[in-house]
């Protein structure tokens, strides 16, 4: 027995279709009702999403392969269907979404720039694989500086991915990292800042989550530098700043899942006569200096101002904050910080050093010698660039926008959500 729906001719389970029927030789499996399956090229697919989602593995591609689905049982509306593949879909790296009730679609492999598109569709009036591109930025919340002799707070780790696929119909939770507290107590290190990620609305795993920053160190044994993001610098004396691994800024670590954002390493301390200074933190372009005099200097941000930079911004983000002063060899000065976020060091007649630049991941400068206390870090943020016609506007947190030609920005500074 067959029969049809839309435009799609499907045969019974066991039934295939010989080459001249209609379907183009199109050889039709029995009803899927798995949460995963894997395609094979030439086939055709009732899936049926009644009880749970379900997640297609596409094969490698071969120029001229086509693969057909259909929605079984009408349900693709509430139960989607994602497509995945290590090749393109739509020229993306992303995976596709199948959303639509009644839908059938045939996909064909075109090109290893392309690959994976949708070549016929039924019942559809917009497009079959709904997803749409987007340019997008987060960084993690930054660490504080060190107290007394304070190295500098790491920067948040900081990733950028361009033409990241957004799902039409899918809401993505955001949420923005908090920046280390300052710590008061004379003697301790800074604290480390807090992860922003973001992530499909009730989702098991996270799309990206860029760490906080790490901590810097202090001149107390035992006190020193933690990692994070990046590294925060390490206090006075022989420690060593945060050695955070991956100078690639986007990365996916063994055992996580989702993509990590991370960036440099925070210098080392100087034990040794004259200047005996900290390091500064880490940045998301560079590492933290080592101390010496100056002090150590905040590891770079990174500029996005081309893309990015909303009314008020400068557009850079992720710079580490600078070690503290020091008393020895007639005072050495404090380190400085780069744009980005970070603050220098704490001075002599300050002490503290100030707080980082909220909505910038920088990381703060640490106190100076003495009871010198690092300033907080500065939170995260999530910012994307997207076309205009594709925007829905459907929000809550109440982010900032504003248009660029073509373009729709929009800048999380708080906790919220985004509907594709």
């Amino acid at each position: 027995m067959s029969g049809t729906i839309g435009d799609n001719v499907y045969r019974a389970s066991g039934v295939v279709a010989a080459a001249s029927a209609a379907g183009g030789g199109t050889s039709w499996q029995a009803v899927e009702t798995g949460s995963t399956m894997t395609a094979v090229a030439g086939n055709g697919y009732p899936i049926d999403t009644t009880s749970n989602a379900c997640t297609v593995t596409l094969p490698a591609g071969v120029v001229g392969n086509t693969i057909e689905f259909v929605d079984y049982a009408g349900t693709w509306d509430t139960n989607n269907v994602t497509l995945t593949t290590t090749e393109k879909i739509k020229g993306s790296d992303s995976d596709g979404i199948l959303n639509g009730e009644r839908e059938g679609v045939t996909v064909t492999y075109v090109d290893a720039t392309q690959g994976w598109v949708a070549t016929s569709t039924a019942n559809e009036t917009t497009p079959a694989i709904k997803s749409y591109p987007v340019d997008m930025l987060i960084v993690g919340g930054g660490g504080s500086g060190g107290c007394g002799f304070g190295g500098g707070g790491g920067a948040g780790g900081l990733i950028y991915k361009t033409s990241h696929n957004l799902a039409v119909g899918t809401t993505y939770d955001v949420v923005i990292g908090a920046g280390a507290a300052s710590n008061s107590d004379d003697s301790s290190k800074g604290n480390q800042g807090v992860d922003t990620t973001w992530a499909i609305s009730g989702g098991a795993a996270f799309d990206f989550t860029a760490k906080g920053g790490g901590a810097g160190g202090t001149h107390t044994q035992g006190e020193d530098a933690t990692d994070g993001g990046t590294g925060g610098g390490s206090g006075r004396g022989d420690g060593t700043g945060g050695d955070k691994p991956g100078k690639e800024i986007q990365t996916t670590q063994p055992g996580d899942s989702g993509t990590y954002g991370f960036g440099y390493d925070g210098g080392n301390g100087s034990g040794g006569a004259p200047y005996y200074t900290a390091g500064g933190g880490g940045g998301a372009g560079g590492a933290g200096g080592n101390g010496g005099s100056p002090a150590g200097i905040g590891g770079v941000g990174k500029d996005y101002s081309a893309v990015f930079a909303t009314e008020g911004d400068s557009g850079w983000f992720a710079s580490g904050g600078g070690a503290g002063w020091t008393m020895y060899s007639g005072g050495t000065p404090a380190g400085s910080a780069s744009a980005g976020g970070g603050t220098a060091g704490g001075t002599p007649s300050a002490g503290n050093s100030a707080a980082a630049a909220a909505n910038t991941g920088g990381g703060s400068g640490g106190g100076a010698a003495g009871n010198g206390h690092g300033g907080s870090g500065g939170s995260g943020v999530i910012c994307f660039k997207v076309l205009t016609a594709d925007y829905s506007g459907t929000t809550t947190g109440s982010p900032g926008t504003r248009t660029d030609g073509s373009y729709t920005l929009v800048e999380f500074t708080g906790d919220g959500s985004y509907t594709g």
